[in-house]
């Protein structure tokens, strides 16, 4: 059975797969502020996706914070929840503390 974040991750390598993605941009969603507030926050031309994480440059986000995404122009844009990213130390951490 596939988690929906894995079916996410998925239809994300399916999209940059099939539409030649050359740049993934994260925007960061603060919905703590009244109206709102969406910031790009950082934006790659190298990245990796896991089942759980995604590593953009060398920021790895939890897959579960992303929103939304959209794809124009060769461009992947995913908004995320406003969050601390975590870095590769923490995540090796997790996944040696974890039977994947």
């Amino acid at each position: 059975m596939t988690t929906s974040a894995e079916q996410l991750i998925l239809n994300l390598q399916e999209i940059i797969a099939l539409r030649q993605v050359n740049l993934i941009r994260i925007y960061r969603v603060d919905s703590s502020l009244p109206a709102g507030s969406v910031a790009l926050y950082q934006q790659s031309t190298t990245w990796a996706f896991g089942h759980k994480f995604i590593k953009l440059g060398q920021t790895i986000y939890p897959i579960q914070q992303v929103l939304a995404f959209y794809h124009t122009d060769k461009v992947l844009s995913l908004y995320i929840h406003s969050f601390v990213p975590r870095s590769n130390a923490s995540v090796f951490a997790y996944k040696a503390s974890t039977k994947e």
